[in-house]
């Protein structure tokens, strides 16, 4: 049936692709973890395709990752951005016609409204599209939503009301990272597709791993992770170690390995850690090693990861380049802002770059650009709003005869060299989320300080940063737990459950932290969650994550009725803001306290992804339930009301049912895990490893006690 070489699942995989082709559905995912051949199937959809002469387009969520699929196929690949998405208008923001916003640029792009007719979507490295609204203060992209804005350009018919002309094919491993502020993939989800869509979508999952990648000790580890996150049953882990294929590692260790790679060739390697920060700590201290004259400054021979798209050289955001020649100075402009007491430094410099090229007449491109070295050094993920609007300032500045706001003002700063300078970060080191859709021949991945939780984020996590390794696995701290270790935690609630006391005792609350890396220990004791209700600890990972990423720190935290107060820290300025909640553990708002000065700009960007995770507490209504999950909640919630316990609210989680109580003015979570039998299979405390006065063993009583009554 195909030319490709294919084993039994795929050819199986391939057959239901054709049938689809004829079918009146109109989506068709294929997943499969690392090493099922899912690029493989990709070139064989082509070929079928090609031979029936019907158009495709290859897509992809990145720059990184489009490259990577024309290169593996042989085809034209493009983002999915570039595809759907038209330049629609730039807009100037000034102060003086609206104080109420922040000076700035506004740059929107609206989806094309081509009529595509007969033609299928191929969409790669599908579990990093997102169906959540984006906020961004400069580019707005169509409704911000990515999945519907690509089903709304396909023009596909929702429900499958007559036969579907254009058709989308998602591509992608579930147990990947999600979209940023997701916590699943919603394109390689047939129940979301068809809930949130319309869309009713085949599925086909590979399993079997190809026969040239069997028995490699990196993938063997991998689907040892990834069956967790399927399953949902993350209960335990543990890496194979496995003499030059996997081996455990000091972070000086890998700073050597690291120094020695990048020293005789231009490395393909890559040091994955979880934060903004981490990888500015790890760049630093590579770059030392490197680079022994004592100078920062960027040199002949770094490595450079580009950070935002750049219309001029082709080079998309996540790309990697080597630097070949530097000019000795910088450029250098301080400027003043509005409202702000200090001007904003800028600094530029001329370089030559060298990275691949994906013509055919040649391997390699080299080009002189433009850089902005401001987030060489910096902490944060992207270049700042402040930084931003200095941007916009300095070039309105240099060009001071043309109108603000007109044509010909617009298009001399869309070619502007400074305002569009690359931008880009030192990458030897980078977080998981900015090496997804990569590989590399060695991958060192740093555990510390993640928390090795019994949670599918953290499970997902490692499971993405493990698969960019192709042949070499370097582990530094790696996490180690087991089924057994939670059965011990659960005897441990039991004994104080049969102690009957009423408030936990400070052994308890030592126990409940006992399992914590140093880390987060440290902030539980400093903060003291001992004896907050759950959920404010979960949402204090969160935060804390965020701030992580734009480099600014949680100073202090009070614990207030109904709020909690934090105090943030970045460049010698403060900010406070409160985190409300009410007694069933709802967020109902999160306010700024400080007065509103031109300092406060500084957290600008870390404010709005705080407010980004805050979430209502899910109110799933019984009627949408599967039924056998439909009918443990109301056994559950009669059970637990003759004991004064209230359910305040359940949320659907995949292979989870996560339930809230009420008892006594307290909170408390406990997760519900079953396997896709619809066996239950374990009870799970919110956040893992705290204490809960010995209510999840009282649950558990209550339940086992059902035995009695059926």
């Amino acid at each position: 049936m195909s030319a490709i070489p294919l084993n039994q699942e795929q050819e199986q995989a391939l057959s239901r692709f054709s049938n689809f082709l004829e079918s009146r559905k109109s989506c068709f995912i294929l997943t499969g973890g690392a090493g099922t051949g899912k690029t493989t199937l990709i070139r064989a959809f082509c070929e079928v395709l090609e031979k029936r002469k019907k158009r495709f387009l290859l897509l992809s969520p990145t720059g990184r990752a489009s490259r990577v699929l024309q290169e593996a196929t042989g085809r034209t690949a493009s983002t999915i951005h570039s595809a759907i998405y038209a330049y629609d208008r730039m807009e100037i923001i000034d102060e003086r016609k609206s104080p109420e916003a922040k000076e700035g640029l506004k740059i929107s792009f609206k989806l094309r409204d081509d009529d595509l007719g007969d033609i299928l979507l191929i969409v790669d490295e599908a579990s990093m599209v997102g169906d959540k609204e984006s906020e961004n203060e400069f580019l707005q992209f169509g409704s911000g939503r990515l999945l519907k804005d690509l089903l709304d350009f396909a023009r596909i018919s929702p429900r499958g009301e007559g036969p579907a002309k254009a058709k989308v094919v998602f591509v992608g491993d579930p147990a990947q990272l999600p979209p940023v502020g997701e916590t699943d993939s919603p394109a390689l989800s047939r129940r979301y597709l068809k809930e949130n869509h319309g869309v009713e979508a085949e599925v086909f999952e590979l399993t079997q791993v190809m026969r040239q990648k069997q028995g490699g000790a990196v993938l063997r580890n991998a689907h040892r992770i990834r069956e967790s996150v399927i399953s949902g049953l993350c209960l335990e882990f543990g890496l194979e170690k496995v003499s030059g294929e996997v081996e455990e590692i000091t972070g000086l260790d890998a700073l050597d390995l690291l120094e020695e790679d990048f020293s005789r060739s231009t490395g393909n390697s890559v040091l994955i850690t979880h934060s903004n920060a981490k990888a500015l700590r790890f760049n630093e201290a590579i770059r030392e090693r490197l680079w022994k004259s004592g100078s920062s400054e960027i040199q002949p021979g770094d490595i450079l990861l580009v950070n935002r798209n750049d219309h001029k050289t082709g080079l998309c955001n996540g790309d990697i380049v080597r630097v070949v020649s530097v000019e000795p100075k910088s450029v250098e402009r301080n400027i003043p802002i509005k409202n702000i007491s200090d001007p904003v430094r800028l600094r530029f410099r001329e370089v030559s770059i060298v990275f691949p090229s994906f013509a055919a007449e040649k391997e390699t491109n080299e080009t002189r650009v433009l850089i902005l070295e401001n987030l060489l050094d910096s902490p944060k993920r992207s270049l700042s709003a402040l930084e931003q609007r200095a941007l916009l300032v300095d070039f309105t500045n240099r060009h001071r005869n043309l109108k603000r706001g007109s044509k010909e003002f617009l298009l001399e700063l869309s070619q502007d060299s400074f305002f569009n300078a690359l931008q880009v970060k030192y990458g030897y080191a980078m977080t998981c989320h900015k090496a997804q859709g990569g590989e590399w021949e060695r991958g060192v991945v740093n555990f510390e300080p993640r928390h090795p939780g019994q949670n599918p984020d953290f499970f997902r996590w490692a499971y993405t940063a493990v698969t960019r390794a192709k042949k070499t696995l370097l582990v530094i701290n790696p996490p180690s737990f087991s089924r057994i270790d939670g059965l011990l935690k659960r005897n441990e609630t039991s004994v104080d459950c049969l102690g009957l006391n009423a408030k936990t005792t400070p052994v308890a609350k030592e126990r409940g932290n006992s399992n914590m890396a140093a880390p987060e220990k440290e902030s539980w004791e400093r903060f003291r969650f001992a004896d907050q209700p759950g959920f404010l600890w979960e949402l204090f990972q969160k935060i804390r994550s965020v701030c992580d990423d734009f480099g600014v720190e949680i100073s202090d935290l009070k614990h207030l009725p109904y709020r909690d107060r934090y105090s943030l820290h970045r460049e010698g300025v403060f900010l406070d803001f409160d985190v409300i909640y009410r007694k069933n553990g709802q967020i109902s708002d999160i306010s700024e306290l400080s007065e509103k000065t031109g300092a406060t700009f500084l957290f600008d960007e870390v404010l709005a992804g705080i407010k980004n995770i805050r979430e209502e507490r899910p109110t799933v209504a019984l009627e949408t339930l599967q039924p056998f999950l439909k009918k443990f909640v109301e056994k559950l919630t009669r059970s637990t009301q003759k004991e004064g316990i209230r359910v305040v609210a359940i949320e659907t989680k995949s292979y989870r049912l996560r339930v809230f109580f009420e008892e006594n003015g307290n909170e408390y979570i406990l997760d519900f895990l079953y396997d896709s039998k619809e066996r239950w299979a374990q009870i799970q405390e919110i956040p893992p490893g705290g204490m809960s006065d010995g209510f999840k063993g009282r649950i558990q009583s209550l339940i086992e006690g059902w035995r009695d009554d059926d």
